[in-house]
């Protein structure tokens, strides 16, 4: 499978999971800004809005493919950031 099509598949995965989910809230403002700590707190609130390992993955692996940028791009396209 080429680069291309696990992105499409991850970004369709992404897509099914953020219509089937209920919405997931994350708080940032006064949070520690490390991209670690800010997955650990989107990976808790996804768990907790009910998405499935593979989604919450799939979540993960796309916050993680590019850089801190990247990251808060995807936090802000998935979830309710406060």
């Amino acid at each position: 499978m080429t680069t291309e099509q696990t992105n499409k598949q991850r970004l369709a995965i992404l897509d099914e999971a953020f219509e089937q989910n209920d919405l997931a809230v994350i708080q940032l403002v006064g949070e520690d800004g490390n991209a670690f700590a800010i997955l650990a707190e989107a990976q808790a609130a996804l768990r907790i809005a009910g998405w499935s390992h593979v989604q919450i993955e799939a979540f993960m692996e796309e916050a993680m493919s590019g850089d801190y940028d990247h990251l808060l791009q995807t936090c802000l396209g998935y979830l309710e950031v406060e």
